[in-house]
């Protein structure tokens, strides 16, 4: 049986990972957190500097990327490669067996599309998020989120016409 430490964002990094393992034996491979692949063949420095594999000697990583850009997605993945790695984790492959993505073969091997709209996810998204972290209380999804102090007056004036409008409609 393999065993694999999962990632969290914002915790698992390289730091934790190899703490983690001087102390907790038995995890043969460690999944490093997504590596975005921005607009325009770029990429975070600190996100690649994570997965280096100087800095992850003592369990071996297995990086992940994310993006929506198969050029973008490409070049983060020949950084990768000229790393050392070479094992791709099957994310595409499990969504596309759950029919989350399609895979059009028309012009690469491997270029994958939502099949779901983004609206559709990220409502099913909220919808868990609600139902498991706030106790089905959207009051207190938006008490954090709006606690976090990185809202906009602009978002705010949003929000403000949103709550108006689904006011307006439950009366």
């Amino acid at each position: 049986m393999t065993l694999y430490l999962a990632p969290l964002q914002g915790f698992t990094d390289r730091v934790f990972r190899n703490t983690f393992s001087m102390f907790f034996d038995g995890f043969d491979l460690a999944i490093a957190p997504f590596i975005s692949a921005l607009q325009g063949c770029r990429y975070k420095n600190r996100e690649i500097r994570d997965v280096l594999p100087e800095f992850n000697q003592r369990l071996r990583v297995i990086p992940q990327i994310m993006g929506n850009n198969p050029d973008d997605f490409a070049a983060v993945a020949r950084v990768l490669h000229d790393l050392g790695y070479t094992t791709v984790l099957k994310t595409l492959q499990v969504m596309l067996e759950k029919g989350l993505v399609e895979r059009d073969d028309s012009e690469r091997s491997h270029v994958y599309r939502a099949a779901v709209a983004d609206t559709v996810t990220k409502r099913e998204l909220v919808t868990d998020l609600v139902d498991k972290a706030f106790s089905g209380s959207a009051q207190e999804l938006m008490q954090h989120a709006l606690g976090l102090g990185k809202t906009s007056r602009q978002e705010l004036d949003a929000i403000q016409k949103l709550l108006d409008e689904a006011r307006r409609s439950r009366s």
